[in-house]
């Protein structure tokens, strides 16, 4: 008698992004079927010793050799063993392959980005809202276009192009992770090569944010860039948000870091990253002479202030391998996250859609 060995190993962050076409205000139910694709020893030996960047993947956002659970729209490995042995042999392959799965360094890969120096030579505009879309779970409203003069009726125009930035975002981020504080996503654009992407709270109700991406920026076939900032820009809604930050203290009755947003929350990661890596150093809390203070940064960009480094810190936590020697500063900043399981969780999560998109860079 067989025994069927499931074990799921990532969680797909597509909730939602099937639903995304250019009719944005509509949506399609997910069918509640399954997809099983069973494997056996040999077949997932030979996957685990295989470049995995490589392995293909289904229209689902599987791997072809994952199984795929509608109902909670998850990938799974569903192993088949006829023995004792063999199930055994598959639990040190499941390791191995979490392992090679957690070793893939995408630093490498993202090394060339440099998202924060603008370019002197592009034409300075100023910024303009071009659509506003509201976000409900993961779907968008029906646009909002805002009055704009003939040179960017294109940009607004193109619902496809607006489509697939966000459901960029969406693929990267898990919907648990934002729905309880994204709330509107705002394509604009102040000029090719300038921002790239902001987050912001709303003027009306400072629990909420919203996404911001300048379509002029946006080049599908390279995708380094736009990743990299759409995790950055994630790591300030996770720091910030109402459950980590007390929007209602104001910076004099504060006895915590004040972030600008409001007072961080004594159990917040933004107030415990803070404690250990910024207050009692021997610089300021902006504008960091990054230069002689190197090793203490992650990026230059993020010697600005204790905001953008920590999310600078938490996106070389999703893109690279963890610190194996932590003699120096930035790399305790980049270890301070792994103290979290559910950030563990997040990270696994990101990087499974890296590895997909990763793909088709590596061939």
């Amino acid at each position: 008698m067989k025994s069927i060995l499931s074990i799921i190993i990532i969680s797909i962050l597509f909730s939602g992004c099937a639903n995304l076409d250019d009719n944005l205000n509509e949506s399609v139910e997910i069918e509640n079927d399954e997809n099983i694709n069973s494997i056996s020893v040999k077949e997932f030996d030979k996957i685990v010793n295989s470049r995995l960047e490589k392995l293909e993947v289904s229209d689902n956002g599987c791997f072809e050799f994952e199984s795929y659970d509608a109902e909670f729209d998850e990938c799974y490995v569903d192993f088949v063993c006829d023995t004792d042995k063999e199930c055994d042999k598959f639990d040190v392959l499941y390791d191995k392959y979490l392992d090679k799965l957690d070793d893939l360094d995408f630093g490498s890969e993202f090394e060339d980005v440099d998202i924060y120096n603008d370019d002197e030579n592009s034409e300075k505009v100023l910024e303009i809202t071009l659509t506003s879309y509201d976000i409900n779970k993961g779907l968008l409203s029906e646009g909002y276009n805002d009055d704009v003069s003939d040179e960017y009726l294109d940009f607004q125009s193109d619902i496809k192009t607006h489509n697939l930035m966000f459901k960029e975002f969406v693929r990267l981020i898990p919907s648990k992770y934002f729905d309880k504080d994204l709330f509107e996503y705002k394509v604009f654009t102040d000029g090719k090569d300038e921002t790239l992407a902001y987050v912001s709270q709303l003027e009306n109700d400072e629990n909420k944010w919203f996404l911001a991406i300048d379509i002029a920026d946006y080049n599908p076939n390279d995708l380094k860039e736009f990743q990299y900032t759409l995790i950055h820009e994630f790591a300030h809604i996770l720091t910030l948000n109402k459950n980590q930050v007390d929007y209602d203290i104001n910076f004099d009755e504060c006895y915590n870091y004040y972030s600008g947003e409001g007072c961080l929350k004594s159990s917040s990661y933004f107030e415990k990253y803070y404690n250990l890596f910024w207050k009692g150093a021997d610089y300021g809390i902006d504008n960091v002479d990054y230069y002689s203070y190197e090793n203490d940064f992650v990026t230059e960009y993020a010697a600005t202030n204790p905001g953008e480094d920590i999310a600078e810190s938490f996106t070389q936590f999703v893109l690279s391998k963890k610190p194996s020697d932590l003699s120096l500063i930035k790399d305790e900043k980049i270890n301070f996250f792994y103290d979290f399981d559910e950030l563990v969780d997040l990270r696994n999560s990101i990087r499974s859609q890296l590895i997909k998109t990763s793909r088709q860079r590596v061939q």
